[in-house]
């Protein structure tokens, strides 16, 4: 057949049940392309209408916080701006989607969300521990600050009706978590690892966990979905897998609670990928049973009011499960094109912030330590110095880390080591300059051995890229880029499934037409099984799908 009347007929034949479907050309090629997920972390948004003429005491909070939630409003309108023009099938957020759990604040964003409803892209979202009922709550209005409303659970769900709830396969009667199918033949559990309904009886509850019936619930419906052929992953706010060596020295405890135990559970029930967020840097990671008879993968997303400001991608194939993720960076906004640069010298600036955080996290071993000899100083005064001493190379430290690829960075271990060394020789001298000779001499050499135990093990392995347990992904060094597989469960092949997706629609037909016109495919693209992929298959191909 003349290839010019090939390609028409198969024109007209995609037109044709295009018709009858009453859908457009347009909206065919929307579907065909709508196979990956946008994935986003940690927003923080903060409602301007909470801080108009907040004064001295939003600008401390704004200069004691290394996420920019001042700027959080042009941020998620960057995001939607972003996925409106990437249209992937639908956008993932992992959690604290709030500043400290403002109800007008989360009003704005589900509003800001729902204009990627409107247009045909869906949204999941789940809690974080800044969500639901935060007794930190607060408003900045009129130079004062005052107590502003958090939401209970059912106020969270009925804000983010859309995003998640309303259309989900099914929600947990004791959390917030929640199963849906964001691209076929995939398989998301949303978890609320935040007790977010026990909060609802003690508000002042600061832990996170599973609960013991919620735990269960998740491993039946990842059972159920391996019993139907569908590949599973969770997405969840805190982490699974710690991502360096000492991780809670620079960033604090961000495991979920009892994690061993949940992690095993979920390796015992098939669930091997992990989306997280938390610590605000981009990092993906594996952690292997004992003998590296099972694993489970973690790919954690970055704040995205944090430099340098990442976005994922999430590519699924059903067929072989192979799982590919991307990373992209919010460079300008409406009100910034320089948004980049700018997040940048922010994260630069805001240094003595994250120093003071580190601090904080320490804090209890290095009071008790202090008092053992008798030395009196306060955090505040702590902080002071080991931001003079140890302002650069911990600046240096995270924004690499933040980077991601760390082995990529140009930054070495014996470069910041010794960097690292001459910082805390000139802290140690600032810390103990006003004790007694006494005091000196005992605490030098132990404050000394006490900055080592917090910073040099998690530095070594955030720069090496690599922990203790020689985890696969961190060998390779691809935080942005990771890539796994997911395993398949052999299904009976279904007639006329050409992407292998589980289903038989359009996006089979758009997908049949292209192998056509190619001259290529085999296998399923062979509808009517003669032993050729030609125009008689597209013909077979619409048959079956009008026949439903």
């Amino acid at each position: 057949m003349n290839r010019k009347i090939q390609e028409r007929l198969m024109a007209v034949a995609a037109t044709a049940l295009c018709i009858v479907f009453g859908i457009t050309s347009k909206a065919l090629a929307q579907e065909a392309a709508g196979d990956q997920l946008m994935i986003v972390s940690d927003l923080h948004y903060l409602s301007p209408a909470l801080m108009t003429n907040g004064g001295v005491n939003l600008q401390k909070e704004i200069d004691n916080d290394n996420k920019m939630f001042d700027k959080a409003s042009d941020v998620l309108q960057a995001v939607v701006g972003k996925a409106l023009e990437q249209r992937p099938a639908g956008l993932l957020i992992t959690g604290d989607l709030t500043r400290n759990g403002e109800q007008r604040s989360h009003t704005e964003v589900a509003a800001a969300l729902q204009q990627l409803v409107d247009a045909g892209i869906k949204v999941w979202v789940v809690p974080g521990n800044h969500d639901v009922n935060n007794t930190n709550a607060k408003t900045y209005t009129g130079g004062m600050v005052r107590t502003a409303a958090s939401p209970t659970s059912a106020d969270f769900v009925t804000t983010y009706a859309n995003m998640g709830y309303n259309d989900a396969i099914e929600r947990d009667p004791n959390s917030l978590s929640y199963v849906c199918e964001p691209l076929p033949g995939l398989r998301l559990i949303a978890v609320d690892d935040n007790l977010c309904k026990e909060r609802d009886k003690n508000k002042s509850l600061e832990a996170n966990g599973i609960s013991a019936k919620s735990l269960t619930w998740i491993l039946a419906k990842a059972d159920e979905a391996a019993a139907a052929g569908k590949q599973v992953m969770v997405m969840m706010h805190h982490q699974l897998v710690p991502h360096i060596d000492a991780q809670e020295s620079l960033l604090g405890d961000a495991m979920v609670a009892d994690v061993d135990n949940v992690r095993s559970s979920f390796l015992a029930h098939g669930l091997r990928l992990a989306l997280t967020g938390h610590i605000h840097i981009s990092n993906g990671t594996t952690w292997y049973t004992d003998g590296r008879a099972d694993s489970i993968v973690e790919v954690t997303t970055g704040s995205v009011i944090a430099y340098p400001c990442h976005v994922r991608t999430l590519s699924f194939d059903p067929a072989t499960g192979k799982v590919e993720f991307a990373a992209s960076r919010i460079t300008k906004t409406a009100s910034d094109s320089n948004f980049g640069a700018y997040a940048l010298q922010r994260a630069k600036d805001g240094t003595r912030a994250t120093v003071s955080s580190i601090v904080w996290h320490n804090w209890s071993n290095i009071s008790s330590m202090l008092e053992q000899f008798g030395a009196s100083i306060s955090q505040e005064d702590f902080v002071d110095a080991c931001y003079a001493g140890l302002g650069d190379v911990i600046g240096k430290l995270t924004i690499t880390m933040s980077e991601g690829n760390e082995r990529q960075s140009g930054v070495t271990p014996s470069q910041l080591s010794r960097e690292l060394d001459s910082g805390i020789e000139s802290t140690v001298n600032t810390l103990l300059a006003g004790q007694n000779f006494l005091v000196r001499m005992m605490a030098y050499g132990v404050v000394k051995e006490v900055f080592h135990d917090m910073l040099d093990e998690a530095m070594y392995s955030a720069l090496n890229d690599e922990t203790c347990r020689g985890t696969e992904l961190a060998d390779v060094t691809d935080d942005l880029s990771p890539v796994m597989w997911l395993p398949v469960k052999a299904t009976p092949s279904l007639k006329g499934d050409v992407n292998a997706d589980g289903v038989v629609d359009v996006a089979d037909l758009n997908a049949l037409i292209n192998l056509v016109l190619e001259g290529a495919g085999d296998g399923a693209a062979d509808v009517n099984e003669d032993g050729a992929v030609d125009i008689a298959d597209i013909n077979a191909l619409i048959n079956i799908i009008l026949q439903g």
